[in-house]
């Protein structure tokens, strides 16, 4: 019997990834075909907020889209600064699904 936690990976080889191990945005596009409809983030302050994974992923699109028609092309950096928050995580992803570099300010600075 195989117990290893990661097994389920094995399912999606070859459709989202082929190397040993998926990426960051391959495994969001897993978790999002396994886990649709849950909740991904949630936020309660100021208001309560929740994207489920289906939504989540709709925002990092429109996030890419417009990184690219601002001129942000893949390879390019991109600071992000902000609380922790479903905004935070979605630029963040939104950032990796066009393909530029994550650059992560720390927002007390």
């Amino acid at each position: 019997m195989d117990v290893r936690p990661w097994k389920f990976l094995d399912d999606y080889r070859g459709k989202y990834f082929d190397s040993e191990w998926p990426s960051l945005a391959q495994m969001f596009e897993i978790q999002t075909e396994r886990f649709a409809e849950r909740p991904c983030f949630e936020a309660f302050s100021p208001k309560h907020l929740t994207f489920t994974y289906k939504e989540a992923r709709q925002q990092f699109d429109k996030v890419a889209r417009w990184l690219v028609a601002h001129g942000i092309k893949k390879g390019d950096r991109v600071a992000v600064t902000g609380k922790n928050s479903p905004e935070w995580g979605i630029a963040y992803m939104g950032i990796v699904y066009m393909g530029a570099i994550v650059v992560p300010v720390d927002n007390a600075l």
